[in-house]
């Protein structure tokens, strides 16, 4: 596996006013610990996120994984991931803005021999759901591409879900993408992912991940990903201030 794909799979496992809720929070750090294993070449990785918001996220009544989101709050953020084996470093620092129900992202991403710009526009049609369009393009990419996508969060009785799915077509192929989360209550979420790639004879990929809120400025996260053989193993630990 080339280095540069190594490192953006890594990276893509790799983000008011009224009264003060206990939960509530203004700033995120996150620091990532990771293990692929593929044809008996292990690779650790190690990754830290910084992002802070613009206003204070309010959490009240809302899946606290998901608060910001459903908050339409603004943030700047910052990253940086090494892997090992392959001797790669990535740096990045992006932004994730609204105006009203008008959304937009972009991240820069770079390493010693590559440069990444991803850009994403959207508009919320109404509450808790965003639908998008956006471009991938630079260094790592043989042709420039385009994806298209909806995230939708709702509740369902006491309990809340995400769904995100989207598709990133270029010149050659188009590749579909799948999240879910089921929010059993506030702070635990569990949820399946499924990627198919659109490479030929290539097998879809499937994943898993679990969330949970040890207290509500602490939470944990372990996300598993089953690529052609290639296993990945991501833990996540965040504290939010």
């Amino acid at each position: 596996m080339k280095k540069t794909s190594l490192a953006l799979t890594m990276t893509a496992l790799m983000a008011a006013h009224g009264s003060a809720y206990a939960s509530d929070y203004r700033s995120e750090a996150s620091a990532t610990f990771g293990q692929i294993n593929y044809q008996n070449n292990d690779e650790n990785t190690f990754g830290i996120d910084l992002k802070m918001n613009l206003e204070r996220v309010r959490t009240k009544n809302r899946p606290l994984a998901e608060a910001a989101f459903l908050g339409h709050n603004s943030n700047i953020n910052a990253n940086y991931a090494q892997f090992n084996k392959a001797k790669v470093e990535t740096r990045g620092f992006g932004g994730e803005f609204w105006v009203n129900d008008f959304f937009f992202a972009g991240n820069y991403q770079m390493t010693e021999e590559n440069n990444d710009i991803n850009a994403r526009f959207g508009v919320a049609l109404y509450h808790g759901l965003l639908v998008y369009a956006g471009l991938d393009t630079g260094d790592s990419y043989d042709t420039d591409a385009m994806t298209y996508g909806l995230k939708y969060v709702t509740s369902v009785g006491n309990d809340f879900i995400n769904f995100e799915v989207s598709m990133t077509d270029n010149e050659e192929v188009s590749s579909y993408n799948l999240i879910t989360d089921y929010y059993f209550t506030r702070d635990i979420a569990f949820g399946i992912r499924a990627t198919d790639t659109g490479v030929e004879d290539a097998d879809p990929i499937y994943g898993a991940g679990f969330r949970a809120f040890i207290v509500p400025p602490v939470s944990v996260s372990l996300e598993y990903t089953r690529d052609n053989g290639m296993d990945t193993y991501v833990f996540t630990g965040v504290t939010r201030f």
